[in-house]
């Protein structure tokens, strides 16, 4: 790529080559896309930290810091949805576990009641055979 800049106090224009680069991550191999005028930030695939060179260290310190805090910002939010995740399955869990404690019940009335019949007809047979009519 060609950069044309025009100096006015010389009023002449100078031509400078820019190096174009296809970047991919150290750590994983994954293709970079970067945006203009950041140079440093965390791989999207693997989440490792990537400085690029070019700008002073006071902007290098500045933009790290604030790659950092939005790096942990997101681990926070990802936090913070895998919570409201695992607070929501909880809850579901409760919610069927009482929809299944009062199914069986329900199920099991009929089997106690049927048990009962049963028992008492034994019983009444016994009692009519041990005292007659």
């Amino acid at each position: 790529m060609v950069k044309l800049t025009y100096t006015e106090k010389k009023e002449n224009w100078s031509i400078s080559l820019m190096q174009m680069v296809k970047l991919v991550c150290p750590y994983c191999g994954a293709t970079l896309s970067i945006e203009n005028g950041i140079d440093t930030f965390y791989c999207q695939y693997c989440g490792g930290k990537i400085l690029l060179t070019g700008q002073s260290k006071n902007i290098i310190d500045a933009k790290v810091k604030l790659k950092e805090f939005e790096h942990r910002e997101r681990l926070q939010n990802n936090q913070y949805a895998f919570q409201e995740r695992t607070q929501k399955s909880n809850q579901d869990y409760e919610i069927k576990k009482r929809q299944n404690h009062f199914l069986s019940i329900f199920i099991m009335l009929p089997i106690i009641g049927g048990v009962i019949l049963v028992v008492a007809t034994i019983i009444g047979i016994v009692l009519t055979t041990i005292f007659g009519k």
